[in-house]
């Protein structure tokens, strides 16, 4: 997908439209699967996660243009997904009803780090190919 908006929009455009696809995507596994497993409310998660879904496409959008390759975007959305639900969220200790705002997959920690790092990608954007 990403390949073929880069194709009509610039960098910019391409990372938001393809990490608003990717929330929205999303958002029906936090409303029915996570918000009820954790036992917290899903709404919260549907603003962070936008956050961290826009931040985190920024940097596979740039990734997936500049390799050329979808498997560097999938080794790094598997990276993603180990460490945020296979490490950091099984060695967080819960210490009141707010730790699954703050930790965990589509949570604030992911968004702020996602922002923050995808900030610093979109800043990369003149290291991309020139579009035909």
């Amino acid at each position: 997908m990403v390949p073929e908006l880069f194709k009509h929009y610039d960098f910019s455009k391409t990372s938001v439209i393809s990490g608003l696809i990717w929330a929205v995507f999303h958002w029906p596994l936090l409303v029915f699967l996570m918000g009820p497993r954790l036992d917290v409310s899903s709404f919260p998660m549907l603003a962070i996660g936008l956050v961290a879904d826009v931040g985190l496409s920024t940097i596979m959008a740039w990734i997936r243009i500049r390799s050329s390759r979808v498997w560097t975007t999938v080794i790094f959305h598997m990276a993603v997904n180990s460490h945020t639900q296979g490490f950091f969220q099984n060695v967080t200790t819960e210490t009141s009803s707010f730790t699954h705002y703050i930790s965990g997959e589509h949570w604030l920690m992911l968004a702020l780090v996602g922002a923050v790092i995808g900030f610093s990608f979109w800043r990369k954007r003149s290291e991309l190919p020139v579009k035909n």
